[in-house]
């Protein structure tokens, strides 16, 4: 993951950061990728879930946009 990321959704290098999914989508002039992790702690207890989304124009100016979503282990929302 990348440290802008970590950084965003409060992760450190402590932590084990899991990739679980990836997806792409394309819809009308946007481009998506959505990345999901699973993130341990240092005795390998899943401590949280997040999702990246990264959005991109595919027509210029290239607009990013980057959204985040990070839910603890039992599901509440944390960002």
């Amino acid at each position: 993951m990348e440290a802008e990321h970590m950084k965003a959704l409060g992760l450190d290098h402590t932590m084990k950061i899991v990739q679980t999914s990836f997806k792409n989508q394309s819809r009308k002039s946007q481009d998506t990728d959505i990345t999901e992790y699973d993130v341990f702690d240092a005795q390998d207890k899943l401590i949280a879930k997040c999702e990246v989304r990264e959005s991109i124009s595919i027509y210029p100016p290239h607009d990013k946009h980057t959204a985040y979503g990070k839910w603890s282990a039992d599901g509440k929302q944390m960002v």
